[in-house]
């Protein structure tokens, strides 16, 4: 099937948010993972797609991850998307991940039912998760193409957009409103390395405990439900925990209505700093500093050896869990390296982001829709020459 078609293919299923009538099965693959696997429904063999699922609880069942393996289905690839246990209790384990990734494209490269080497795709933290396994030795024969959708560039300033809206340097670009996801995931990891102390303990059991609830129920972290959560978690907390979950902007106990209006003298910080206060900022600093000393490949860069096949850098315009600037400062510093990726193609795009993106252009004019749908089209078709 050409790239032209694979990709009408492709949008036709995204946009009708139905799959193909394809054959999908769960295995137990290497090392005992769960793993699903999506076979068109025509007879193989067919290019294959290794997906990660990103760090969210449902995993490989994903509605996003599901609606976008149907439309890969549709356009006529094999998708394997592993399960990574650790991602799905949203912690980080960039080694434990990398073991899954690595016996993961092996599996679907060596199955008889897959033509060629598979292109490997991972979102958000996944991308350059996808980055640093494509560099390894031997990879070149397995692979055919590596994407980094929603990826990062340096982790300081990732984390500092998460609490911010801002990355240091973007003066250009407009703050944003981030979406707290990803600040309290990287609390809830990092919290208790960077301050040590009864009260950051128990502020990251809340933050795991909020994130995971977003997760499981597929929901923003503003929904009432998450809302009430945290709510209930913080009644009658000490004035340090609630001092420590407002920096990370976890609505409390005390700033419920009902409590500011029954009893306004309780709450012991009424004018508390939130997430783009200078205390949360350096809180933020602390967080990246302990996240790298026990996780150096948290950062995506330095590789440990060029990528000897095509990357793919792709990222949502109007993303508000990782900015698209992110993957830009990527290309830039992929490019730049001493031994550049094989070949280095980038893609922003306003009609997905895995977070703050809805599948449309915006409110913007036709013409502006039109346009991004052209562009999201071309970048797809150039995905799918792999195949």
């Amino acid at each position: 099937m050409a790239a032209s078609r694979r990709t009408l293919a492709f949008l036709r299923s995204w946009l009708r948010d139905a799959g193909s009538p394809a054959t999908e099965s769960e295995f137990t693959g290497p090392g005992g993972r769960p793993m699903v696997l999506v076979d068109p429904s025509d007879p193989g063999p067919h290019p294959g797609w290794v997906v990660l699922h990103g760090m969210t609880r449902p995993g490989p069942h994903h509605e996003g991850l599901i609606r976008f393996r149907s439309a890969l289905a549709a356009a006529g690839f094999r998708v394997l998307v592993p399960e990574i246990r650790e991602w799905r209790d949203l912690r980080f384990a960039p080694e434990a991940a990398g073991e899954v990734i690595r016996d993961a494209v092996h599996h679907l490269a060596h199955d008889p039912g897959t033509r060629g080497p598979v292109v490997l795709a991972g979102f958000s933290f996944g991308g350059p998760q996808a980055l640093r396994i494509a560099a390894d030795p031997g990879m070149d024969e397995h692979l055919a193409a590596v994407v980094s959708w929603g990826g990062y560039h340096r982790l300081a300033p990732s984390v500092h957009f998460a609490f911010s809206g801002q990355v240091p340097g973007d003066d250009h670009e407009p703050p944003a409103d981030p979406d707290p996801y990803g600040r309290w995931i990287v609390g809830a990891n990092y919290l208790e390395a960077a301050r040590s102390g009864p009260a950051s303990l128990e502020a990251a059991s809340i933050l795991h405990e909020l994130a995971a609830l977003a997760g499981d129920l597929q929901v923003p972290t503003d929904d009432p439900r998450v809302v009430e959560r945290a709510r209930e978690r913080t009644e009658g907390a000490s004035g340090e925990l609630c001092h420590l979950l407002r920096l990370f902007g976890v609505p409390t106990a005390h700033d419920a209505p009902s409590a500011r209006a029954a009893h306004p003298e309780s709450d012991p910080e009424p004018d508390a700093p939130g997430p783009s206060s200078p205390e949360a900022l350096r809180l933020a600093a602390e967080l990246v500093e302990a996240a790298l000393a026990s996780e150096p490949l948290l950062e995506p860069l330095p590789l440990p050896a060029p990528i000897p096949v095509p990357v793919h850098l792709l990222h949502g315009r109007d993303d508000v869990l990782i900015p698209h600037t992110q993957t830009l400062a990527l290309a830039r510093a992929l490019g730049e390296a001493d031994h550049a990726p094989a070949g280095l193609h980038v893609g922003i795009t306003g009609l997905y982001a895995h977070s703050g993106g809805n599948g449309k252009a915006g409110a913007g004019t036709l013409w502006r829709t039109a346009r991004e749908g052209l562009h999201f089209a071309r970048l797809l078709r150039r995905l799918f020459r792999h195949g």
